[in-house]
């Protein structure tokens, strides 16, 4: 069995495309075969759903610098025509001494959504960091739109800074507590 591949070739869309195959053997033994395919064109481009940090407040990433626990950047971004997979797809992860065309560490599809993360374990200061995608591309090339994000590295412990303590009963808030209180 025999698979050939045509590079570079460009298809004009159209209901139906015919392909002429024409095979001869050694012993000149000659076989002409019509093909015909059906192709529908993909002009859409990918979209991100999400792009961001598992650890999200505000709707604003955070990431821990001092690397306590583990850090991850994920993408969640879906395709309507022919689909996209872990080639397509590069992240600019120079924020964290790694590539601008970082390959993710592992993609999965959920549906129709596939969901890469990048595993990013670094020291940093804390504040904002910028990143992005520097490739975004479809099955067949199409170009989605690569934005930066800005997430935060968040290197501090919550602190409290008050506490009270008051019981609560069928009479009202008191400031001791009883017996059988709420």
């Amino acid at each position: 069995l025999w698979h050939c591949y045509w590079n570079d070739i460009e298809v004009k869309p159209e209901s139906t495309v015919s392909i002429l195959v024409v095979v001869q053997d050694a012993a000149g033994n000659k076989v002409e075969k019509t093909v015909s395919k059906t192709l529908i064109p993909d002009t859409s481009p990918p979209k991100i759903k999400f792009f961001g940090t598992e650890r999200l407040f505000d709707e604003n990433s955070y990431i821990n610098g001092q690397n306590v626990v583990a850090n991850k950047i994920i993408l969640e971004a879906e395709d309507s025509g022919a689909g996209i997979n872990i080639n397509g797809i590069r992240a600019n992860l120079g924020a964290f001494d790694l590539s601008n065309a970082e390959r993710p560490t592992e993609c999965t599809e959920e549906g129709e959504t596939l969901r890469c993360y990048w595993d990013v374990d670094e020291d940093l200061e804390e504040g904002g960091v910028t990143f992005g995608l520097s490739v975004f591309e479809d099955n067949v090339g199409n170009d989605g739109e690569m934005p930066e994000f800005e997430f935060f590295v968040d290197n501090v412990g919550p602190k409290v800074e008050k506490i009270e303590v008051f019981g609560l009963s069928e009479a009202g808030d008191k400031d001791y507590l009883q017996s059988n209180d709420v």
